[in-house]
């Protein structure tokens, strides 16, 4: 969808971290369910004349 909304490929990173796997460094409602803790993510555009 990025690709398809103009967003040049070197400005996309994806990251293969997986929420249930990396128990010590993020939160998973899949792993621990009501004991989880909440993740949030942040998309923007960046205006290129900044």
């Amino acid at each position: 969808m990025l690709l398809e909304n103009g967003v040049p490929e070197m400005n996309i990173e994806k990251s293969e971290l997986c929420t249930f796997e990396a128990k010590g460094m993020l939160h998973s409602y899949r792993r621990d369910k009501e004991k989880s803790g909440r993740g949030f993510a942040v998309i923007m555009m960046k205006d290129e004349d900044e």
